[in-house]
């Protein structure tokens, strides 16, 4: 699977700053402002963060679902062992993230 089409939908969309304004401004909306947000997502476990990433990372969850199960076995495994480096001392995970926060008139 490639890189996703930054200009497709998808959880990366609006990674750009400039889409973000031009789409606002686009929408009728003037005197916008752009705030990066920072946060982390959390989960208690690794399965709670392989199921939102089944359901509901699109592209990503279509390519899973099609999987036979000892490659997607598989993935799961490739997939927990990546993620590691954001496992807490009690088995959580915090995934940083970051969005865009819009004022505009």
């Amino acid at each position: 699977m490639g890189p996703p089409d930054p200009a497709a939908p998808g959880i990366f969309a609006m990674a750009d700053a400039n889409r973000v304004r031009d789409q606002v401004t686009g929408a009728g909306f003037a005197d916008i402002q752009l705030e990066e947000v920072t946060f982390d997502f959390h989960y208690e476990a690794f399965d709670d963060f392989w199921d939102v990433l089944v359901r509901l990372a699109g592209p990503l969850a279509r390519a899973l679902k099609a999987l036979p199960e000892d490659e997607r076995q598989a993935t799961r495994e490739a997939i927990e062992e990546n993620i590691a480096p954001l496992r807490s001392e009690d088995g959580s995970y915090s995934a940083p993230a970051v969005c865009w926060g819009v004022l505009a008139r």
